[in-house]
């Protein structure tokens, strides 16, 4: 069997949450199925963005990255009026099928990341069978956006939701991330048959508990002090930039702590004596390594956060609010500290000083991603329900 994927963002090399899903799952799907897939939006982090490219990620597995000057400046348009980026990439490629091999468009099953590539997939491939992978509920996380940075667009929000509707009622199968997301979408009255949960997952394997000795040799050779590092993953989206906001006063307020932000989401951000801005890394793991307590302070958004999977796998006590746990079945006191904003500070207290609780928390939140969340696990349940269309 073949799948042709749709994203609407480049993949590889994968190193922000959509990416790192659609890389990982893929990779462990093509193990029993052929998949080629078209990505058609450079991010930052691609390096160069004016040439298309294929990449080989395995015999299975090519990516075949487009560059388009119209998707491109559509692409960065939308996303400086705080709209989504994507949204117009099915009428653009409506109108620019040229740019496009058909020898390579072929597949059966045609799977589509997001709901944006809906309108182009139904009309281009009429007889094949269409998943649509919801990494969020993207009516909610875009009208949180919206009321918070640009009301003005707000009468649009029914057209986004329309896109969105259309894609779950009409495609075959829909993969929610989340019991919560499939929840939400059942308010669309899609036929319960279709849908299923496909979390977000990590690959266990590429990570590993670090003993504090050996975080000392990673601080030095990342040229930290020999302090206590609370780590913050994030790409440069809106839900991650205003946890940024809290790090910074949680900075201010526990100045024996040198708090690490490291991602897209630190771009052109200036640090100080106890607040570093990496900006995006090609490597995540040593900062992981440095690392000692990981917070996840999310006031906003939908889906699930990778970045939790990767701090439980690392063997990082994790602090996170509600919304950052949302859709894990992380335990409060057991796998990770679930806290209200303002009570951050008082954990951090608490686990730079309690190594009893912040063992606890390393060996129940391993063992936790290994049994449930490893992309090998996950990866099974998608094969199962490909094999029934």
């Amino acid at each position: 069997m073949k799948i042709l994927n749709l994203s609407p963002y480049w993949v590889y090399p994968a190193n922000t949450g959509g990416s790192l899903r659609i890389y990982n799952l893929n990779k462990e799907i093509s193990r029993v199925f052929e998949i080629t897939q078209h990505s058609f939006r450079p991010r930052i982090s691609s390096g160069y963005i004016f040439r298309s490219r294929t990449i080989k990620i395995n015999d299975n597995y090519f990516e075949h990255q487009h560059s388009n000057k119209m998707m491109l400046a559509s692409s960065f348009l939308l996303y400086k009026l705080h709209l989504p980026p994507d949204v117009l990439q099915s009428k653009i490629l409506s109108i620019n099928k040229f740019f496009l091999n058909k020898k390579f468009l072929r597949g059966d099953i045609i799977q589509i990341e997001h709901p944006w590539l809906f309108e182009f997939a139904r009309n281009y491939f009429k007889d094949k069978p269409l998943v649509f992978v919801a990494h969020n509920v993207e009516t909610r996380l875009i009208s949180d956006l919206i009321f918070k940075r640009a009301p003005f667009f707000k009468r649009l929000i029914p057209k986004f939701q329309e896109i969105e509707i259309k894609a779950a009622r009409e495609c075959e199968l829909i993969f929610t991330v989340s019991k919560l997301d499939l929840e939400f979408f059942r308010k669309y009255k899609i036929e319960k048959r279709k849908m299923h949960v496909i979390p977000n997952g990590v690959d266990c394997g590429k990570y590993e508990i670090t003993e504090s000795h050996e975080k000392n040799l990673y601080k030095r050779k990342l040229g930290f002090p020999l302090k206590k590092i609370v780590l913050f993953v994030g790409s440069d989206h809106y839900p991650n930039r205003e946890a940024v906001k809290f790090i910074k006063k949680f900075a201010e307020d526990n100045k024996d702590l040198l708090f690490l932000v490291v991602g897209e989401v630190g771009r052109n951000l200036q640090s100080n004596h106890n607040i570093i801005f990496t900006g995006p890394v090609k490597n995540l793991m040593p900062y992981l390594k440095a690392s000692d307590i990981a917070i996840n302070p999310l006031l906003s958004g939908s889906g699930t956060n990778l970045k939790m999977l990767e701090y439980l796998a690392s063997g990082l006590p994790t602090i996170t609010t509600e919304i950052g746990n949302r859709g894990f079945n992380f335990k409060h006191d057991k796998e990770v500290i679930v806290s209200e904003i303002d009570q951050f500070t008082d954990y951090l207290n608490q686990l730079k000083d309690e190594t009893s609780i912040c063992e606890n928390l390393i060996i129940n939140g391993r063992k936790k991603v290994e049994k449930e969340y490893d992309w090998k696990v996950i990866a099974q349940k998608a094969v199962k329900c490909y094999n029934k269309l």
